[in-house]
């Protein structure tokens, strides 16, 4: 955690935090509002990404085709942010539902966007044939300890701010960020609660299994919530077969 700190220092906003109102939340205690909205890309996954890309480029893994990567919109705006900041560029596959915003957002920050599928899980698929025939390079959503990583910066910027931190609530989703905050918890003593939307609980589905399963998404009021559970199945070694440019 401490290698990514120094690592996207200077490239990311440090975290922005809000007290709020006791009668707006009517809890014993204080409550803090982190506020990664504000973060460059618009929300947290800028660290992990910029995490990602740079110690790939330190290691000289970064190749000239660049990054490519799977996104419900988020991972990828972030993903080509990051990619630019290296002075390369990300191919990222979306779902055919993805927010427009999003899209436009990938489109403004020079990526390739590529439609994947109806679901997170066939974008995924995609994007390995993809990286296999192209020689992109692979990033993750969530699933990579350099996104995780990054991911987990945010919790030891909030822990400088708030010494008597005792506590913090972290919305799930795919788990990169709960798994890097979790990691940093640990280390400063602070209690983690997951999070999850009532009818989408793929975390806790899993717990209960001990494995990872997929459950219904639903009942979401942020799309990048919609987390399945289980990862895609290996694709076979052929060229990206279902992927076609998306429309303006």
């Amino acid at each position: 955690m401490t290698a990514a700190a120094e690592r996207i220092s200077g490239y990311i906003r440090p975290v922005v935090l809000a007290r709020a109102d006791s009668d707006t939340v009517p809890v014993a205690g204080d409550v803090w509002f982190a506020l990664e909205h504000m973060q460059h890309t618009g929300s947290f996954k800028a660290r992990g990404a910029a995490n990602f890309v740079l110690a790939q480029q330190e290691q000289g893994r970064l190749p000239k085709v660049g990054i490519t990567l799977a996104s419900g919109g988020n991972a990828g705006v972030a993903g080509a942010w990051a990619a630019r900041l290296a002075g390369s560029t990300a191919t990222v596959f979306l779902p055919d539902d993805t927010p427009a915003v999003k899209l436009a957002r990938l489109q403004a920050l020079g990526a390739q966007v590529l439609c994947g599928g109806a679901r997170y899980a066939d974008a995924a698929a995609e994007c390995e044939r993809y990286a296999a025939a192209s020689g992109a390079l692979r990033s993750h959503a969530y699933d990579d300890p350099y996104i995780a990583a990054g991911a987990g910066t945010l919790l030891d910027e909030i822990a400088a701010q708030l010494p008597e931190l005792d506590t913090v609530l972290v919305a799930v989703g795919g788990g990169g960020l709960l798994t890097g905050i979790t990691v940093s918890a640990n280390h400063h003593g602070i209690r983690v609660v997951a999070v999850e939307p009532e009818n989408c609980r793929a975390f806790n589905a899993a717990l209960a299994a001990g494995a990872p399963v997929d459950v219904d998404v639903d009942s979401i009021a942020a799309d990048s919530l919609g987390a399945r559970g289980r990862p895609p199945a290996e694709p076979a070694s052929r060229a990206p077969a279902g992927a076609r440019a998306r429309p303006s």
